[in-house]
């Protein structure tokens, strides 16, 4: 049979996002998630549930009682108050019922259940954070730029990526660097205890003042990973789905 993998989605009010307004009322709240998403588990073999947002905390529970994966997707800035941080001018949006809500979900997927669990860009900063550690609320006042402009083309190739040996993500791609795509400016700073950083750029290359983490990797046999990147806005490279691919196998 095929896995069923809960999807987490975005929540916003249709007031900051006009294209909506077609469809709706000015002011609705909206529960809503890129197709990239739910299309790379339909072809990596698993089926795609998106999961809405609750008003009582036990529906949590019982969504993910139905799973057998969980996909924690990309979207808006992290709320520093979940590390511990004020918000400083240079972060972008952030959104509360959105973050409490995840971070319920994953408190009740973490310790509650086995199922595989996969981040991708906000995913994999929220699996740092819910372990403990903290992040860079924005990395190009320290000299970086690690995400491409907004009108720029989603299939775009940006920087290489350097695994560690003997790592998971290494044996999943077969390879010990990847060419990926970059749509961040927030990023793991401090490492979470009990998780490892297994992919990394070499920004201290070129004079910046560390290496920017991009896989973060819980150790064990529980399927436990966080990319920076979006391997999803790259169907035509089929390398890239191979994490997916490498998620869904996990979740059978």
């Amino acid at each position: 049979m095929k896995p069923i993998i809960g999807v987490t989605c975005n929540h916003f009010k249709s007031a900051n996002g006009p294209e909506f307004d077609s469809v709706g009322f000015t002011r609705q709240e909206w529960t809503t998630a890129a197709d990239d998403y739910t299309l790379a588990i339909e072809r990596a073999g698993g089926i795609p549930l998106l999961m809405p947002f609750y008003e009582d905390p036990e529906h949590i529970k019982k969504f993910a009682s139905l799973l057998d994966g969980l996909l924690l997707t990309g979207g808006d800035d992290i709320g520093p108050w979940t590390y511990g941080e004020d918000l400083i001018k240079e972060s972008g949006p952030i959104n509360l019922v959105r973050d409490t809500q995840e971070l319920a979900l994953m408190d009740y997927v973490f310790n509650n259940t086995d199922m595989p669990v996969l981040g991708i860009c906000r995913g994999m900063q929220m699996i740092n954070v819910h372990f403990g550690g903290t992040l860079e609320q924005d990395n190009r006042r320290l000299g970086f730029w690690h995400s491409t402009s907004p009108n720029a083309n989603l299939r775009e190739l940006a920087h290489t990526i350097y695994f560690d040996e003997a790592s998971r993500i290494a044996e999943i791609y077969g390879t010990n660097k990847l060419l990926t795509n970059s749509y961040h400016h927030q990023n793991v700073k401090d490492l979470a205890p009990g998780l490892i950083c297994t992919g990394r750029t070499k920004d201290k290359e070129k004079g910046l003042p560390y290496d920017m983490i991009e896989v973060i990797e819980k150790p064990g046999d529980r399927f436990i990973v966080g990319v920076q990147w979006h391997p999803e806005f790259l169907p035509q490279i089929d390398e890239q789905q191979e994490v997916y691919r490498a998620f869904v196998r996990a979740c059978k």
